[in-house]
């Protein structure tokens, strides 16, 4: 058996309660942070929770039902990847030859590799968040 990871401080500025590693917030701080991803991220959120996106999503994985990189990590496809950072860009937004299949942990590490914490692409708005 593993040994636990110490406990943390929870992430809401000035709380001294502690939490469990994987938890953002403590209980009393959880419901103030629930939209935190919305709101510092309304284009995406825009884009991404439109029926529009919702409808083309699941065509495209009807179509595209493996991950681009099967052969490594033999999952099915659970999320459309964008080759070129669209950055709002409505034509390489909708552009399929733009897209690549992927799982989720496939893109969090491709997403983590490319643009993580810190890191500006080319694409990036001039505040340095992401469209």
């Amino acid at each position: 058996m593993s040994p636990m990871k110490a406990p943390r401080l929870c992430g809401h500025q000035g709380c001294p309660n502690l939490i469990q590693v994987g938890q953002g917030y403590c209980p009393v701080h959880k419901a103030m942070h629930k939209g935190d991803y919305k709101r510092r991220n309304p284009i995406a959120n825009r884009i991404y929770g439109s029926v529009r996106w919702k409808k083309f999503r699941k065509m495209y994985l009807a179509r595209n039902p493996l991950c681009v990189n099967y052969d490594e990590c033999g999952h099915s496809a659970t999320a459309i990847n964008h080759i070129k950072d669209h950055g709002g860009n409505e034509d390489l937004l909708w552009d399929e030859s733009n897209m690549e299949p992927m799982c989720k942990h496939c893109h969090d590490v491709h997403t983590g590799e490319t643009r993580g914490w810190g890191k500006k692409s080319e694409d990036s708005r001039p505040d340095g968040r992401y469209y």
